[in-house]
Protein backbone atom coordinates (compact mmCIF):
# COMPACT_ATOMS: atom_id res chain seq x y z
CA UNK A 1 0.00 0.00 0.00
CA UNK A 2 0.80 3.61 -0.82
CA UNK A 3 1.52 5.65 2.12
CA UNK A 4 0.11 8.76 0.68
CA UNK A 5 -3.20 6.71 0.19
CA UNK A 6 -3.69 4.99 3.28
CA UNK A 7 -6.39 6.17 5.27
CA UNK A 8 -6.63 7.56 8.64
CA UNK A 9 -8.44 6.17 11.34
CA UNK A 10 -11.14 7.57 12.80
CA UNK A 11 -10.67 9.12 15.88
CA UNK A 12 -12.35 7.92 18.87
CA UNK A 13 -15.05 9.97 20.96
CA UNK A 14 -15.67 7.55 23.27
CA UNK A 15 -13.22 9.23 25.66
CA UNK A 16 -14.31 12.04 25.83
CA UNK A 17 -18.50 11.28 26.14
CA UNK A 18 -17.48 9.41 29.05
CA UNK A 19 -15.47 12.66 30.55
CA UNK A 20 -18.50 14.51 29.96
CA UNK A 21 -20.86 12.18 31.44
CA UNK A 22 -18.30 12.11 34.68
CA UNK A 23 -18.45 15.51 34.87
CA UNK A 24 -22.24 15.80 34.50
CA UNK A 25 -22.94 13.42 37.37
CA UNK A 26 -20.25 15.28 39.99
CA UNK A 27 -22.12 18.42 38.90
CA UNK A 28 -25.45 16.73 39.59
CA UNK A 29 -24.28 15.14 42.80
CA UNK A 30 -22.75 18.95 43.66
CA UNK A 31 -26.04 20.49 43.07
CA UNK A 32 -27.77 17.83 44.97
CA UNK A 33 -25.30 18.07 48.15
CA UNK A 34 -25.78 21.98 47.79
CA UNK A 35 -29.71 22.01 47.76
CA UNK A 36 -29.66 19.75 50.63
CA UNK A 37 -27.33 21.65 52.69
CA UNK A 38 -29.70 24.61 51.94
CA UNK A 39 -32.48 23.09 53.13
CA UNK A 40 -31.49 21.45 56.17
CA UNK A 41 -30.20 25.35 57.16
CA UNK A 42 -33.47 26.81 56.30
CA UNK A 43 -35.59 23.86 58.42
CA UNK A 44 -33.06 24.17 61.34
CA UNK A 45 -34.08 28.26 61.25
CA UNK A 46 -37.75 27.72 60.91
CA UNK A 47 -36.86 25.34 63.92
CA UNK A 48 -35.18 27.77 65.97
CA UNK A 49 -37.73 30.69 64.95
CA UNK A 50 -40.78 28.68 66.32
CA UNK A 51 -38.38 27.76 69.71
CA UNK A 52 -38.19 31.55 70.06
CA UNK A 53 -41.73 32.57 69.75
CA UNK A 54 -43.28 29.55 71.43
CA UNK A 55 -44.22 30.93 75.09
CA UNK A 56 -42.56 28.46 78.36
CA UNK A 57 -45.55 27.85 79.82
CA UNK A 58 -45.12 26.42 83.41
CA UNK A 59 -48.54 25.91 84.40
CA UNK A 60 -49.68 22.87 86.30
CA UNK A 61 -51.15 20.60 83.54
CA UNK A 62 -47.82 20.77 81.64
CA UNK A 63 -45.76 20.07 84.45
CA UNK A 64 -47.76 17.09 85.05
CA UNK A 65 -47.43 15.98 81.20
CA UNK A 66 -43.48 16.47 81.58
CA UNK A 67 -43.40 14.28 84.69
CA UNK A 68 -44.94 11.09 82.84
CA UNK A 69 -42.73 8.26 82.75
CA UNK A 70 -40.20 7.46 79.88
CA UNK A 71 -40.63 3.59 80.06
CA UNK A 72 -42.34 1.93 77.29
CA UNK A 73 -43.94 -0.99 79.22
CA UNK A 74 -47.25 -1.58 79.07
CA UNK A 75 -47.78 -0.66 82.56
CA UNK A 76 -45.98 2.52 82.90
CA UNK A 77 -47.83 3.79 80.01
CA UNK A 78 -51.61 2.28 81.38
CA UNK A 79 -50.20 4.04 84.92
CA UNK A 80 -49.15 7.76 82.72
CA UNK A 81 -53.20 6.99 81.01
CA UNK A 82 -54.43 7.22 84.49
CA UNK A 83 -52.39 9.72 86.19
CA UNK A 84 -53.52 11.83 82.89
CA UNK A 85 -56.61 14.58 83.30
CA UNK A 86 -57.83 14.44 80.04
CA UNK A 87 -61.09 16.67 81.34
CA UNK A 88 -59.51 20.29 80.57
CA UNK A 89 -58.01 18.93 76.91
CA UNK A 90 -60.43 21.37 75.18
CA UNK A 91 -59.61 24.34 76.56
Amino acid sequence: MDPVNTPMPKPSHAKDIIFAIIIIVIAIGAGYFIYNKASEEVDMTSTEQMEETTPKSSDSVTATLQTQSSSDDIDSIDADLKATDFSDIEK
